[in-house]
C-alpha cells in the first residue's frame, strides 16, 4: 500500500468511527446538556476536572463560562 492510500484509510477509518459514536452518544451528551442547564438553573455547581492537556482545557473552558 502506498504512503497516500494509507493516509486515506486512516481518514476513512476515522470517519467511520465518528460516524458509530454519534449513534451511540448523541443521546446521552443531549441528557448531560439538559442536566447542567437544569443544575444551573437551580443554583447549582458544575465541577469540572482533568489531568495533563485535559485540565487546561477545562481551565479555559470554564474560565470562558464565568467571564462571557
Amino acid at each position: 500500500m502506498d504512503m497516500q492510500a494509507r493516509i486515506r484509510q486512516h481518514f476513512i477509518a476515522s470517519i467511520e468511527t465518528k460516524q458509530q459514536a454519534t449513534e451511540v452518544l448523541t443521546p446521552a451528551i443531549e441528557r448531560a446538556g439538559v442536566r447542567m442547564v437544569d443544575t444551573l438553573l437551580a443554583g447549582g455547581k458544575i465541577l469540572a476536572c482533568g489531568n495533563g492537556g485535559s485540565a487546561d482545557d477545562r481551565k479555559n473552558r470554564t474560565a470562558s463560562k464565568r467571564c462571557g
